[in-house]
């Protein structure tokens, strides 16, 4: 499924590489996608929950839009998008934490954001 690859690409961008402009280069091309199969196919309501979840990650990593608690709330909100595309609660967790330690570890507020902020280099 589309889904599963954006989002583990998401995550490994964001993740091991900290390349937050190829997370978002991804989330833009996903949102495109989700928006053309939520307009051409209404009856499948997965790809308007997946546009809903691309929206919450890329609010939360410009910063300032959503918290860390509304950002959790709202993801959780969508567990029943990621057991239909084989996430699972486990996958919907880990993202959340992914999320959370992300933006505070690089300190990010995109398009900008510190790949060196930590002082483990």
């Amino acid at each position: 499924m589309r889904e599963n690859v954006d989002l583990e690409i998401i995550k490994s961008a964001i993740l091991f590489g900290g390349d937050i402009d190829d997370a978002m280069a991804r989330i833009r091309s996903a949102t495109a996608w989700a928006q053309m199969m939520a307009r051409d196919h209404p009856e499948r309501l997965r790809h308007v929950r997946y546009l809903e979840a691309l929206t919450i990650v890329r609010e939360f990593l410009e910063g300032g839009k959503i918290g860390v608690e509304d950002m959790r709330q709202r993801m959780l909100g969508l567990g029943d998008l990621f057991e239909e595309i084989g996430e699972g609660k486990d996958g919907l967790q880990y993202l959340t934490y992914i999320l959370e330690f992300v933006r505070d570890r690089y300190n990010v507020r995109y398009p900008r954001y510190d790949m060196k902020r930590c002082d483990d280099l």
